[in-house]
């Protein structure tokens, strides 16, 4: 059994053609800038909605250890007292209130990325495991991995490598596509921006590097916190000394995920950073292209026209129209 925060159908930033993306949950890392934090922990979340809150107050009256209560027509958690029971989310008529993370059995959830082979036949696209930190649920991440390619679907891992090498061991045979992140490359920096020393990540990097069947490099650019020109330098270094690539894709920070933070009630900490500005990319892109690194800039939010195109593409040679259900997030 996995736990599995949500699968995404027809993703297109997650590796190559259109993609099934199963977020599991579970990571090691508290980076500030979080855009899933409702997949940190290896346990289902409870998220609020305050904004579709009637206050009711079934939630209340269900709750076994009274952790929740009505203020100011709303209803409230104290999440120290909070058990998890999801009572709540169950009592809850508006769907304010919902578990988050539901187990997966790697059949069953085999059937659901089966669902749209035919466009990952068409585009070239497949199955791409992402988090939270999935390798963090080892076995369960290779079964499903060896699954899909046993059914001849491609296999992407988007991962942070702040895992043991066991765990890349055993994904490694099964993995098409490895897509890594590079947060920092300063160890001190690394440390205060994720809670994290980096030097197993460099490490499995550097052994990943040496044994993957293809492997992308990644990195986040957040203003204010890890485009700092000394940072930015160190990254090219390594990636020039240590794995022998020049090739990178740059992120662009959003704040997209300000709304999941007040569900969880939890503090976010990049909530004063603000999406980098075209001046702000271009100084990144020259400093790392002064270093002789290739890149490539990943707007996860903008589906260019070619996408589009790919998409009605596949659509229209499979004889499957895509509609507004089908083009969805399940458990999300």
């Amino acid at each position: 059994m996995g736990l599995v925060g949500s699968i995404q159908r027809f993703s297109i930033h997650d590796g190559p053609g259109i993609r099934t993306t199963v977020f599991l949950m579970g990571c090691g890392l508290r980076c500030l800038w979080c855009h899933n934090p409702e997949d940190l922990e290896p346990s289902p979340a409870l998220q609020v909605v305050s904004a579709h809150c009637t206050g009711c107050g079934a939630c209340a009256a269900v709750c076994p250890v009274k952790a929740v209560r009505l203020q100011d027509g709303k209803a409230v958690t104290d999440r120290r007292a909070c058990i998890r029971c999801f009572a709540c989310a169950a009592a809850c008529p508006t769907g304010a209130r919902r578990r988050h993370g539901q187990e997966w059995e790697v059949p069953s959830l085999l059937a659901e990325i089966r669902k749209d082979k035919a466009y990952y036949d068409r585009s070239g696209g497949g199955l791409t495991l992402s988090g939270g930190e999935p390798l963090l649920q080892k076995d369960f991440a290779a079964d499903l991995l060896a699954a899909a390619r046993e059914e001849g679907i491609h296999t992407a891992v988007e991962t942070a490598l702040h895992i043991g090498r066991d765990a890349l061991e055993a994904a490694l045979p099964h993995t098409c596509l490895f897509l890594c992140d590079i947060k920092a490359a300063v160890p001190a920096l690394h440390k205060r921006l994720t809670g994290a020393d980096n030097r197993r990540i460099l490490e499995n990097l550097a052994w990943l590097d040496a044994h993957a069947r293809e492997l992308r490099l990644r990195m986040p650019l957040i203003p204010s916190l890890n485009d700092g020109e000394d940072n930015l330098r160190a990254v090219a270094r390594f990636i020039l000394e240590k794995t022998g690539r020049r090739e990178l894709e740059l992120l662009p920070y959003h704040g997209l995920a300000a709304d999941k933070y007040h569900a969880l009630d939890m503090p976010y900490g990049a909530a004063a950073v603000t999406p980098p500005s075209r001046e702000t990319m271009a100084r990144a892109m020259e400093i790392l292209e002064k270093e002789g690194i290739s890149l490539r800039v990943v707007d996860m939010f903008c589906i260019k026209p070619i996408d589009e195109e790919l998409i009605l593409q596949c659509a229209e040679k499979t004889g499957m129209l895509i509609t507004a259900e089908e083009h969805s997030v399940i458990g999300g």
